[in-house]
């Protein structure tokens, strides 16, 4: 019998754990809607690779411009980037 309960407990700190998990990552994904990341993994790759080289300067610069602000054909030609048959 104890080792059920034992077994139920877990279950139940399983699920919560899980829950929370997907709750936090959902609110994160959330935010990204409203407030730019300072960074993308892309940069800070290429940030990386450039130090080592030593052909890098030790910051990250970037700017975030709006959609309105760029070619109309620009963001279909980051999805078809992606994958080559979207535009069919």
């Amino acid at each position: 019998m104890k080792l059920r309960t034992t077994a139920r407990k877990f279950g139940v700190l399983l699920l919560r754990g899980l829950l929370g998990f997907f709750v936090i990552s959902a609110l994160l994904v959330l935010c990204l809607r409203w407030v730019d990341p300072p960074t993308s993994s892309f940069m800070i790759q290429h940030w990386i690779s450039g130090r080592i080289d030593g052909r890098q300067e030790p910051y990250l610069h970037h700017e975030w411009v709006d959609w309105e602000m760029i070619a109309p054909i620009i963001p279909l030609a980051v999805v078809a980037e992606e994958d080559q048959r979207f535009p069919d």
